[in-house]
């Protein structure tokens, strides 16, 4: 019973991701192993809706019914945890354990001999005794590392000795081992777009992208090409280890070049016997490149601006998911470059109309829907007299003084009709100049959706 438990304890844990998933491929994988033991017969599991997600039986064993003696049947439930807080209801396994193996053989025995059956029962005990404690180790070893789990914590990793087995207990630890390498990728991936997000400076923010993508990809260095339309060349604007050194590529010249124009990704493992590899690189920066990731990073419309490198894994080599992992971080970098050229854009129209605002000898002032001041150039501040104050998110009223009802007179006439008021050789009254004959230009403002939310003011 202990043993039954214990098993689907183990695959309630394993099953979670699948289930959360809906993958039944790795449920199947995982629910596999646990049919070498001849004693499981049968193991099913079902969604929160309870309909059968994955089921796998042991044709070894004979069916019987649920009710038999000789049949444990055990339950638990399945839950998923996408938070620290927040712990889901997914599914629910069932394993049936056959018990009929034990009993026939224990029978057997003590109808032999009387002596035997006790000194075969004790050899059963200690060997159960010593059988138990050899499989609920892994397993209580295990299931600290889930209860860790449970509150977010998925550094743990399965012992060596467990991953190595060849038997239920080893495909259970291959499982939770590949199952914490990816949440530590996506905690860590998380935490490097949380922490990209709050930076605004666009080399900064780059350098911390690649540390990132070395970092995630248990790479050695990584480096980041971008397309100069211009000169037509692909150069490093982030390369680690190279960081007082530029690197120019033709386009097609290189694996980045290459890549570059095909827009595929290659995993390249022994760079030295590719032709396109360029060694003199790895002369000057006294570095020796064993294995390359390169990846094209292509913007919002599909057009390839630059390459991104990972370069020698420091276990193992690179694979397709470490492709899928670097897909991810350099989806950043696309992201970065246009908000950079976005805020540029935005920057250098701003800037262009303060300029034209400046320049104008008319006075301009925009108010929003209660009248306040949005927008005040300098000419109509010396024209109203307040050179000195602030004055915008103001009444235009308070700005105007109660000599000058005139100006409110035509701003609600430009609010009852939608339409331009022109008003000429009108007096205004300056708090620095005293009176001033001036033509007034009243409009309303509208948005792009051609609805009225301001006003906007010329003084001449």
């Amino acid at each position: 019973m202990l043993r039954a438990k214990l098993v689907t304890e183990i695959q309630s844990v394993a099953l979670s991701g699948p289930l959360w998933d809906y993958d039944q491929e790795r449920a199947l994988s995982s629910l596999e192993g646990i049919l070498k033991d001849p004693d499981i017969m049968l193991a099913t599991v079902r969604d929160e809706s309870g309909k059968i997600f994955a089921e796998v039986r042991n044709s070894d064993t004979v069916t019987v019914s649920d009710v038999d003696s000789s049949v444990l049947s055990t339950i638990r439930e399945i839950s998923f945890s996408p938070s620290q807080t927040d712990r889901r209801l997914v599914g629910r396994i069932t394993v049936l354990m056959s018990t009929m193996r034990v009993k026939h053989a224990l029978r057997r025995d003590i109808i032999s001999s009387g002596f035997a059956a006790v000194i075969i029962m004790l050899v059963m005990v200690g060997g159960l005794t010593l059988s138990i404690r050899s499989f609920t180790r892994p397993i209580v070893d295990m299931t600290e590392i889930m209860r860790r789990r449970v509150d977010g914590d998925y550094m743990g990793d399965v012992e060596d000795k467990y991953l190595e087995r060849q038997d239920e207990i080893g495909d259970i630890a291959r499982s939770l081992e590949q199952d914490q390498r990816n949440r530590r990728d996506e905690v860590r991936l998380l935490e490097t777009t949380s922490a990209i997000a709050t930076e605004l400076n666009l080399d900064l923010l780059l350098s911390q992208i690649m540390k990132a993508s070395s970092d995630l990809l248990n790479a050695e260095r990584s480096t980041l090409f971008l397309y100069d339309k211009k000169r037509d060349v692909l150069w490093s604007r982030v390369a680690e280890g190279m960081e007082n050194e530029t690197i120019e590529l033709r386009p097609g010249e290189g694996i980045a070049g290459q890549v570059w124009m095909s827009g595929k990704p290659e995993i390249v493992s022994d760079p030295y016997a590719d032709p396109r590899f360029d060694s003199s690189i790895d002369a000057k920066s006294s570095f020796r490149t064993r294995e390359i990731l390169c990846l094209p990073i292509p913007n919002r419309e599909g057009k390839i601006i630059g390459v991104t490198q990972a370069l020698n894994k420091i276990e193992g080599t690179f694979s397709k998911r470490d492709i899928q992992r670097l897909t991810s971080l350099t989806a950043q970098v696309s992201a970065a470059m246009e908000n950079a050229q976005l805020f540029e854009n935005v920057l250098s129209v701003r800037n262009y109309n303060e300029s034209i605002l400046r320049s104008l000898t008319n006075g301009v002032i925009s108010l929003d829907q209660d009248r306040r001041v949005r927008k005040i150039n300098s000419a109509a501040e010396r024209i109203l007299g307040h050179l000195d104050a602030e004055v915008e998110g103001i009444e235009i009223s308070e700005i105007i003084g109660p000599h000058n009802h005139w100006i409110l007179d035509a701003l609600d006439q430009v609010q009852l009709s939608g339409k331009p008021r022109q008003i000429d050789d009108s007096n205004l009254n300056s708090l620095a100049s005293g009176n001033i004959a001036v033509n007034l230009s009243a409009s309303p403002l509208m948005d792009l959706e051609d609805r009225q939310n301001g006003f906007l003011t010329v003084f001449e």
